[in-house]
């Protein structure tokens, strides 16, 4: 209190104390004790002097005046007193305000000549102080009340025998007890006034209150009679039983708890409590507070135990729980990129199916306004290390995202670690009072202040090792402890000359060290842990019972469907990312600056050629298709990576909502594919454009977007499945490498190491690589469909397929024919399968082409030479017919165009000649080999005919077939790559949806 608002209250006194020309009795005595409860001692007198100096200000009649005048002085003292009061008004909180009038009605409670002005100047005070009239009237006949008056609001403590006669809101008899107490409960500004009528010592907080005064009765508080002991709790839960709601029952047995490494965590403790109570759980760093929590609320489940609310097992998974519980980490929840009101809106929105926009906004701008938190509604939250709101709001909005949907039990973990002593003391005064709204609240806190200590109306505290040793009522709990060490004074719980009580001296207590013949302090504690547990299972265990509330718990929470779910979970993560300006930009410039970058490097001009730059000439060309696909996949993963990690701490509250994982998934897969899509489009727009590539851009396009989606699922499972951004990170380059290696770009399959299946067919490995799929679905796309190769693709297929059969396979089965007259009989054997295998399989065609000449004796060399000269005539044949039609189609098609010239820059704009040699294989030496003792085709893969074996799903297919068996038909290899990407991306989905990863990695561990 400021020095100016004391002199002003010194001027109130002094008009108060002169009225109708009597002083009150015994003025200066109650100044003086007011003041020695707000300044020390050697201020008192100075004061005393200044509250003298006003009283000879103020101008007394004499006891003859008559009425006229003593109206008169009234008038003059109640606008002195308008003046002072206004002056005041606005200093003070409310609170303070009704305190300096209760201190005012008592100043003269006792007027012996019953002023009217006395009662006139309180209540100008009152209108002044904007308190409520009947408000005013209750404390008013509170103070005044005799010991034998009661009413209805108020509790009363008095002998047994009076309890049908009193008139009261609650009688608390107590047996040989004379005399009363009462209290009445302030709703507007929180507190309880007490009373005590009789000669009994009583103490108040440790402090021997007197009869017929006044004092408050605020949290924490003890008022000690002679047989037992009344708490705070005890009387702020009859007053607020009519505004607490249901009420219910939450029970708690842990017979024991253990790690999975079988650790003991917690040893067997009970806890019993009802609505409307604050309980703190206090302890040394390892004792198990946070496991407790845990466990309570339901996250984990005690190995030995159970938890019931109302007599429902929690870990039952019943709906009669549904929303019941209420989550507060000690870390933020909060969505950083939204502002204030935004968080709460999106939490809510996911909550209240049936509330309407108008409805939602009204119990957002309520829950706003109950914490304070109504003037920063607009402004980010940021992030703890840049921060945009301070921290004792952050604290309030993670407490208000659990209090919008209103749960009956709420767990807090350190709710005032890191904040001011001011923010820790509004915080906790916002959780007591959610408890007068009959929430029953667990904090778990860490060295709390005196007055946060005594808002509690239970503790319980954990010694190392998991040991519960102390149950019960805050200030107890300190001459619980002292009396079990022995310590002088262990009846004291608080301060005589304040009240105050500090903690620390539990923990000081719990950890006292013995001490060695030299007067030093050792190691060892003078009690164990295991001691203090055996004193409280003697003390608390058994006495802790409580009957449960068999009634179903009603909730206004109420979750939408799955649809909506996920409406709601893009739209908060959309606009989450929208108001990041960073991550915007990035992923704007990121996929054009890297495809520019990649681009105008690998744009290569021949320069012995006189046309300039021309697509046909760039022989970078497949590359850029193969690094288009690495660029996809390390851009997705990268923006993925993170995206569920983040959201881990959220994740664990919005447990406690029973919302759907399937929409939480969808919401982040539908939001990052819009991101890629937007991606793909830019990159194929800007790339193509400077490589000059005129064709199938939505062919690229989605080849890019395919593997762009498969790279997010990835991402996101590794996000979900490690705890670490930097395991993550250290995770990308294991998957990026081997798309590098075992894409078919860059090292061709039959040089690879026979470990990993090296040979002329696609590895096994190769297989599960999407880089595989989506390269060889661009080179033979970017090849076949075309406008210079569309029409002669199918005329050339015909063509290499004669010429393949006369120019590699029959000169080839010449030569094995040769050769195996010198080999042994083994060998002998063997060659003869592979020729007899090579010709069965040739004769199916040529027998199609009408080619009507038997197999030969496999086993007589001339016969097969004269068979294989025959087919080679054959195939002469048709190699000549085929090249005939081929030139008749490349003719039309030039006059299509208008000549020579047209055609070739034709051939110049969409045949790339750096292409035509990977998917013709023009460049391999061998272009025919023999493999597991048969043929092998090398050269010209894309008009290589798909092998029949496996017509149901090709994918043994050799690579860069052009087209490939799927569910018994021949398909593209385009369509049938994306069929395979697709089937790879939902197969993801789905290890993403169950966790498969982190299931593994937790069993491992």
């Amino acid at each position: 209190m400021s020095e100016e608002i004391l002199k002003a209250l010194m001027q109130l006194f002094a008009i108060i104390a002169k009225q109708d020309g009597v002083l009150l009795d015994d003025h200066e005595k109650f100044v003086g004790d007011f003041l020695s409860s707000q300044l020390s001692i050697d201020r008192v007198s100075e004061y005393m002097v200044l509250y003298n100096d006003f009283l000879g200000d103020v101008k007394t009649e004499s006891p003859s005046a008559d009425a006229k005048d003593k109206a008169r002085t009234s008038m003059k003292d109640s606008v002195r007193t308008l003046a002072i009061c206004k002056k005041i008004n606005k200093t003070l909180a409310q609170k303070q305000k009704t305190i300096v009038l209760i201190r005012l009605l008592e100043f003269f409670k006792n007027d012996s000549q019953k002023s009217t002005n006395r009662v006139q100047i309180v209540e100008t005070v009152a209108d002044v102080f904007k308190i409520e009239k009947q408000e005013f009237l209750d404390i008013k006949n509170f103070v005044f009340e005799p010991k034998d008056e009661t009413n209805e609001n108020e509790i009363v403590i008095g002998e047994e025998e009076f309890k049908n006669s009193c008139n009261c809101k609650h009688y608390l008899p107590f047996q040989n007890y004379s005399g009363n107490c009462k209290f009445i409960y302030i709703q507007s500004i929180n507190i309880v006034i007490l009373k005590y009528h009789g000669n009994v010592e009583l103490f108040l907080n440790g402090v021997v209150i007197k009869p017929e005064n006044i004092y408050l009765f605020p949290h924490g508080s003890t008022l000690r009679l002679p047989q037992t002991t009344i708490y705070y709790s005890n009387i702020i839960s009859k007053f607020t039983e009519d505004l607490s709601g249901e009420a219910f029952s939450f029970d708690a047995h842990i017979i024991e708890h253990k790690f999975p490494n079988g650790k003991k965590a917690l040893n067997e403790l009970k806890i019993a409590e009802t609505s409307a109570n604050l309980v703190g759980i206090m302890g040394a760093s390892g004792s198990g507070k946070t496991t407790l929590l845990t466990l309570l609320s339901g996250q984990d489940k005690p190995s030995n135990g159970k938890i019931e609310i109302n007599g429902v097992d929690l870990n039952s998974g019943s709906n009669d729980l549904k929303g019941a519980i209420g989550f507060v980490p000690q870390d933020d929840l909060l969505i950083e990129d939204l502002t204030v009101y935004e968080n709460l809106f999106y939490n809510a929105k996911l909550c209240f199916k049936d509330l309407n926009e108008e409805e939602l906004n009204q119990k957002i701008s309520k829950t706003l306004i109950s914490l304070g938190l109504e003037e920063i509604k607009g402004i980010k939250v940021g992030s703890p290390l840049n921060k945009k709101i301070s921290g004792g709001q952050r604290k309030r909005l993670n407490i208000a995202l659990e209090l919008i949907r209103e749960p009956h039990v709420l767990f807090l973990d350190e709710p005032t670690s890191g904040l001011s002593s001011r923010d820790s003391e509004n915080v906790m005064d916002l959780l007591k009072e959610l408890t007068f709204r009959g929430k029953l609240i667990f904090v778990v806190i860490h060295q709390p202040s005196s007055d946060i200590f005594k808002m509690f109306d239970k503790i319980l505290i954990l010694d190392t090792g998991g040991y519960p040793s102390y149950y019960g009522n805050p200030i107890e709990g300190v001459m619980y402890f002292k009396k079990v060490t022995n310590q002088i004074n262990s009846e004291v719980g608080e301060c005589y000359a304040c009240g105050s009580v500090n903690p620390e001296t539990i923990f000081n207590l719990i950890e006292l060290k013995e001490i060695d013949e030299y007067g030093n302090y050792t190691a060892k504690r003078k009690i164990e842990p295991l001691k203090f547990y055996e004193y409280y299972k003697e003390k608390f265990l058994s006495k802790i019972e409580v009957k449960p509330v068999l009634t179903k718990l009603q909730s206004t929470f109420s979750v939408p469907n799955r649809f909506v779910q996920t409406k709601y979970f893009f739209l908060r993560d959309l606009f989450s990312k929208l108001s990041n300006k960073q991550y915007i930009l990035i992923n704007l410039i990121e996929v054009p600056v890297l495809v520019m970058f990649l681009s105008l490097i690998i744009r290569f001009i021949d320069k012995t050629k006189s046309e300039g730059y021309t697509y046909f000439h760039n022989t970078n060309i497949p590359s850029y298709f193969f690094m288009s696909i690495i660029v996809a996949l390390l851009v997705g993963l990268t923006i993925s990576a993170e995206e569920i990690y983040k959201d881990q701490k959220i994740l664990k509250r919005e447990k406690f909502l029973h919302l759907s994982r399937l929409s939480y998934l969808s919401s982040k897969v539908i939001l990052l594919f819009a991101i890629s899509a937007i991606q793909s489009i830019l990159f194929v727009i800007i790339g193509n454009v400077i490589l000059q590539i005129y064709v199938n851009y939505f062919s690229f396009f989605f080849v890019l977007f395919s593997v762009f989606c498969f790279s997010n699922i990835l991402g996101l499972i590794l996000s979900s499945t490690f705890n670490s951004p930097v395991t993550i990170y250290i995770i990308i380059p294991l998957i990026i490498i081997p798309q590098l290696i075992l894409g078919g770009a860059m090292f061709s399959y039959s040089k690879l190491s026979s470990l990993f299946g090296g040979g002329h067919k696609v590895p096994g490995i190769a297989n599960v690589m999407v880089s595989r799929w989506a390269y060889e679905a661009l080179a033979v796309d970017m090849y076949v469909n075309t406008p210079y190769n569309k029409e002669r693709f199918i005329y050339s297929k015909l063509e290499s397929k004669f010429n393949y059969k006369l120019v590699y396979l029959i000169p080839k089965l010449e030569e094995i024919v040769k050769e195996r007259s010198k080999e042994l009989k083994e060998n002998f054997d063997q060659r003869t399968q592979l020729i007899k295998s090579e010709l069965e399989k040739d004769l199916v065609e040529s027998s199609k082409l009408g080619y009507k000449n038997k197999l030969p004796d496999f086993i007589n060399n001339e016969s097969v030479l004269n068979y294989l000269q025959a087919l080679n005539v054959f195939y002469s044949e048709m190699f000549n017919h085929a090249s005939e039609i081929k030139e008749i189609a490349n003719a039309k098609q030039i006059a299509e165009l208008g000549g020579e010239s047209e055609f070739e820059k034709l051939k110049l704009k969409y045949f790339n000649n750096s292409l035509d040699e990977i998917v013709t294989g023009s460049l391999e030496k061998e272009k025919i080999v023999i493999e597991n003792n048969s043929l092998v085709q090398i050269v010209d893969p894309i008009f290589q005919e798909p092998s029949s074996e496996n017509t149901f799903v090709g994918t043994k297919t050799h690579f860069l077939s052009a087209s490939k068996y799927l569910f018994n038909s021949l398909v593209p290899t385009y369509y049938f790559n994306l069929f395979v990407i697709w089937f790879i991306n939902v197969l993801l989905f789905l290890i993403l949806y169950f966790d498969v990863f982190k299931r593994i990695f937790n069993k491992l561990n």
